[in-house]
């Protein structure tokens, strides 16, 4: 799919092996979060989300997210999500 003019966001995280298991946990539950609270069409559309995984030479595990948005303001809407949504549930 052409993603010209869509809004990207990547990070990458590289964590200690030890911390391979709790990483691994994190991102299976931030997906499963993402596919229930994130739009799918229109202009607050995630296009794609995808989490790879790799070993850089020390050991350190590496994680890639990658997110693709239908417009720019829509990122301001989803890094403030877990805020509402923390606040509407009273935490």
């Amino acid at each position: 799919m052409n993603y010209k003019g869509k809004a990207q966001l990547s990070y990458i995280i590289i964590a200690p092996a030890e911390l391979e298991a709790e990483g691994d946990r994190f991102f299976k539950h931030q997906a499963e979060w993402v596919e229930k609270t994130h739009h799918r069409a229109g202009d607050k559309a995630l296009l794609q989300y995808t989490v790879s995984k790799s070993i850089d030479g020390t050991g350190n595990i590496i994680y890639v997210l990658t997110e693709v948005y239908e417009t720019v303001g829509t990122i301001a809407h989803s890094q403030n999500m877990p805020v509402r949504l923390w606040r509407r549930n009273g935490l």
